[in-house]
């Protein structure tokens, strides 16, 4: 390394060994990229490890992360074993339209929670709310804007338009 005096700071330029060291902060940042990485791996891994074999590793895992995620292996039997038994084969398959809704008529509705580009969201006020629906069908081909008012209380609410 060499040692820079005052007078020639600005004037002394880096050696190729220089440029080639890596900084402490690239260093720092991909200790614990790494890091991170191993453990959202290991996480994510250890149902597999489970459902292909191998007990011993998934339940190191699971012991491992039992103080932060209380995830038991049985519950990750059945997120994978599920699909299985709804006679669904092949889980990484993507799905089209005709698998998703096969038949002629078919009926879509959904209404708005919070606010968005399609629909409001719902609406509190006094004695009720306000929501904002979407229904479609394909039998008559209309889509459907619905805004109902729904009233709480018994027969002596008093409704003012």
């Amino acid at each position: 390394m060499r040692v820079l005096t005052f007078r020639n700071v600005g004037t002394a330029k880096p050696t190729a060994k220089d440029r080639l060291r890596p900084s402490l902060p690239f260093i720092a940042w991909a200790t614990v990229t790494f890091f991170a990485f191993v453990l959202v791996a290991s996480v994510v891994g250890a149902p597999f490890a489970q459902a292909h074999g191998h007990p011993v590793f998934a339940s190191s895992i699971y012991k491992t992360f039992s103080f932060v995620c209380h995830q038991i292996p049985q519950r990750s039997e059945q997120v994978i074993e599920r699909p299985k038994t709804m006679g669904i084969t092949d889980p990484q398959k993507t799905y089209d339209t005709d698998d998703l809704a096969p038949g002629k008529k078919i009926i879509f509705a959904a209404t708005g929670v919070t606010d968005g580009a399609l629909m409001r969201g719902v609406r509190f006020f006094g004695s009720g709310k306000r929501t904002h629906s979407l229904v479609m069908t394909t039998e008559s081909k209309h889509i459907r804007f619905v805004d109902t008012v729904h009233i709480e209380g018994g027969p002596d609410t008093v409704i003012r338009f």
